[in-house]
This record gives structure tokens, C-alpha cells and sequence, in this order.
């Protein structure tokens, strides 16, 4: 049991690498954009922090230095939030096809997505990652998991709020009318008023 934080961490980073590899290959370009202004760098440093701090933790797991949760429900529910988000995230990621990326890319000229799960969520992609952190902390419970756990729904937001703004610019009533259809993270809740 104790290699389930680590596996789903690896789980869940070799889905992002995978997807990355498909669009690079499908796409012709590489879906990683970095740099951007000061809170795009800062988001950046955070999510790799979030990623190495957890990494930490499933090896402190692994060589008995910290515990699990003892709860088997909380356990359980854990592993299916993070392994089944983590799963979850991946489909979403290939519903954007071409219009994937990590980053805003300002010379980006791709289609708007709407389907699948963006019918119900303009960031679905924000949504898995999040739970995926979520059952990450339900799974290891102690200060670190839950920080990151929350740091990572602050930084999603900040991200979504800067996205929002490129989305506006670029396709202006079209995603204007998505926007007040659609809520930034749950139906119905975040629309464009």
C-alpha cells in the first residue's frame, strides 16, 4: 500500500508527458509555452514546487517516514478521486486537441473548444488536476498535501483569471457568449455576467 501515493503521482505526471508527446507529434508543435508575465512565471514555479513537494511525500510514504491515511474509506477515496481525476484530466486534454497547451500562448490561432466536458466547464483540465491533489491529500493527509492542495486552487484560479483574458482578445463575443453559458470551473457557477 505503501507505493499508492507514488504511483499515482507518477500516474498522473506520465498522462501530462503523454499528452504533451501527442500533440508535439499529432500537432507539429510543442504545447509547452513559459515565460509570459510575472504571474504566469510564478504559476509555473509553483505547480513544479507543488509537484516536487508531493514527490517528497510519496517517497516519505514509500520509506516509512510518514503515514497514510488510517482511515481505509478515506484511503479508498482517495485513490479514486486521484487515479480517476488524474484519468479524467487526460480526456479533457484531448478534447482541446489542437487548442492544448500549457501556457498562454499569445500567437496561438486555434479553434475555441466547447465540446465534451467544456460543455459544462470552461476548465475541466483545472477541475481533475485539482481533485487529483485533492485525493492526494485525502490519501496522505498532513500539512504539505493540504497546502499544496490549496495552493493549487488559488494558482488554478490565477491561471484561469489570466487565460480568461487572452480567451476575451482572441475570440471576443464568441467566447463572451460561451463565458455566460458556461462556468469557469462548475456548471452554472462563474459565468460571464
Amino acid at each position: 500500500m505503501r507505493w499508492l501515493p507514488l504511483a499515482m503521482l507518477v500516474t498522473w505526471i506520465a498522462l501530462v508527458r503523454v499528452r504533451m508527446q501527442i500533440q508535439t507529434s499529432k500537432y507539429g508543435r510543442p504545447p509547452v509555452h513559459t515565460g509570459g508575465d510575472s504571474g504566469q512565471r510564478l504559476c509555473e514555479r509553483a505547480a513544479k514546487l507543488a509537484t516536487i513537494a508531493q514527490l517528497v511525500v510519496a517517497i516519505l510514504v514509500l520509506t516509512r517516514r510518514c503515514d497514510m491515511a488510517t482511515s481505509s474509506a478515506q484511503r479508498a477515496i482517495g485513490l479514486a478521486l486521484g487515479f480517476g481525476s488524474a484519468l479524467l484530466m487526460f480526456v479533457a486534454q484531448l478534447q482541446m486537441g489542437v487548442s492544448w497547451r500549457i501556457g498562454i500562448d499569445p500567437d496561438a490561432r486555434t479553434p475555441l473548444v466547447t465540446h465534451g466536458w467544456y460543455r459544462w466547464s470552461r476548465n475541466p483540465i483545472y477541475v481533475f488536476v485539482l481533485l487529483t491533489f485533492i485525493g492526494f491529500a485525502l490519501l496522505v493527509p498532513n500539512v504539505v498535501t493540504w497546502i499544496v492542495a490549496i495552493g493549487t486552487m488559488i494558482g488554478l484560479r490565477a491561471q484561469s483569471l489570466r487565460e480568461e483574458k487572452w480567451l476575451v482578445d482572441t475570440f471576443g463575443d464568441k467566447w463572451r457568449d460561451y463565458a455566460r453559458r458556461v462556468g469557469r470551473f462548475v456548471p452554472l457557477l462563474g459565468r460571464l455576467r
